[in-house]
């Protein structure tokens, strides 16, 4: 086993360890800025987004490549399937084929999500992932729309009628994290005013 001093990683990795050279290549930016990454810093939120892009993307290049549209593939029968559909609107259709609509509507949320992502302390970290999941959601949504002019669903819960990807799954968790944080941010305000206050004392 070799012994690695990863304080000089990001500085000097060259060739001293020939076998180990492309696992420290990859690695060392990581380490390198890791108080930037699990403070919360921008550099989290970029590979929080391009991980949900990459994931997006990446399934609805399977699906596309691997299914005819409007063809549905059960997986556990009656109860979750592979869809593929090509929705024209927004959620259930709301709004269909106004594209260029859309990609505004999406770059203007993105821009306001960056503004308010910058003004949220690094320590709360969550908030700052909720976010950048929010973004990468966003945009995920939006880079169908620019190329088909439809977005790509292919998750089909049978539970309910609403078929989605994973852009979609992320913009929820992130808002669901988002108001979370929300309700707890109006119950600790409730408390440190006078009110609350003397009716907990």
């Amino acid at each position: 086993m070799t012994s690695v001093n990863w304080h000089e990683i990001g500085n000097d990795y060259s060739c001293q360890f020939p076998l180990e050279g492309a696992f420290l290549e990859a690695v060392s930016p990581l380490w390198y800025y890791r108080r930037e990454i699990f403070t919360g810093g921008l550099k989290l939120a970029l590979i929080i987004v391009v991980l949900v892009l990459i994931l997006d993307q990446g399934s609805k290049y399977l699906v596309q490549t691997r299914m005819t549209e409007e063809t549905s593939i059960p997986i556990i029968q009656n109860i979750f399937h592979l869809t593929y559909i090509k929705n024209p609107g927004a959620a259930f259709g709301l709004l269909a084929y106004r594209t260029t609509f859309f990609i505004a509507i999406t770059l203007l949320v993105i821009g306001i999500i960056i503004y308010y992502y910058r003004q949220v302390p690094k320590e709360q970290l969550a908030l700052r992932i909720a976010l950048a999941m929010q973004i990468g959601g966003a945009l995920g949504n939006m880079f169908d729309r620019v190329l088909y002019g439809k977005v790509v669903d292919f998750l089909d819960f049978r539970i309910w009628s609403y078929i989605f990807n994973l852009a979609d799954s992320a913009i929820v968790v992130g808002a669901c994290i988002l108001a979370w944080f929300l309700v707890l941010g109006s119950k600790k305000e409730k408390l440190e005013s006078p009110e609350g206050q003397q009716s907990g004392g």
